[in-house]
């Protein structure tokens, strides 16, 4: 499958008269809970030619795109690197995806280097705390069908751990979930579990949540606060990697 994900982005680059810079799996296969039913969730950071750019007419800063199994999803670079200042977190995971199909070795390097320098790991504590308590509270509901009980239930897996290894190590967590996992046996089961609920397509299943999650749950925000917060990054700094980029 990744000689036709790669083949599908060279016929991009064609048809939209861009490059890629980036491209990876976002999702479950990055996850590492993925089935043999799981999507490809494709994500991409283009750069088009400069004349593209000097003009009065708007341009489109992303693009998606579903093509079974494939869903795909764009951004622009301008795009990403206005994201990168916000210390978003989808483009922080999108560079920590263990599955990278394409990618420009001097972008893929800055990016890394700059995350690793700039991104605030307070702001994905927020963000990870948030995506917890809101879809444990979705999981509360008494009536949610099985295969949205088994996203709702990954995500606030994932959400908690991540989490709870940023406050553990004050360090960026991976993406994988047994990863994440960190060595606990029992968060690893229930990983395996929730794997097979997903292969078989069960609808008689539930889990409790684990004493990981309750205590994030349960965690004050003020506790996050503690993190280190986000290095202020200089536009200038920006500018000059997009021009590089672009040959201007």
């Amino acid at each position: 499958m990744k000689d036709v994900i790669q083949h599908e982005l060279t016929k991009i680059e064609k048809q939209q008269s861009v490059r890629v810079l980036y491209a990876c799996e976002a999702g479950s296969r990055a996850y590492g809970i993925d089935t043999k039913e799981s999507d490809y969730d494709v994500r991409l950071i283009t750069i088009k030619p400069v004349r593209s750019y000097l003009t009065v007419s708007e341009w489109p800063e992303t693009w998606s795109d579903s093509t079974p199994p494939i869903e795909w999803h764009s951004w622009d670079v301008f795009k990403a690197l206005q994201l990168f200042q916000k210390s978003n977190p989808s483009l922080y995971e999108w560079f920590s995806s263990p599955i990278i199909y394409a990618k420009d070795d001097v972008f893929y390097t800055k990016m890394k280097e700059m995350i690793r320098q700039y991104y605030s790991l307070q702001s994905l504590a927020y963000h990870y705390h948030s995506l917890t308590v809101k879809n444990a509270n979705l999981l509360r509901k008494k009536e949610i069908g099985s295969k949205v009980y088994i996203k709702t239930f990954v995500q606030t897996l994932r959400g908690a751990l991540a989490l709870h290894w940023i406050m553990r190590y004050h360090a960026f967590p991976p993406l994988s979930l047994f990863q994440l996992a960190d060595g606990d046996e029992s968060i690893m089961e229930l990983i395996r579990l929730l794997r097979q609920a997903k292969a078989e397509k069960r609808m008689d299943f539930s889990f409790a949540l684990p004493a990981k999650i309750l205590s994030v749950i349960n965690m004050e925000r003020s506790a996050l606060k503690r993190l280190p917060d986000k290095k202020a990054v200089d536009a200038r700094l920006l500018d000059e990697f997009v021009w590089e980029l672009l040959g201007v």
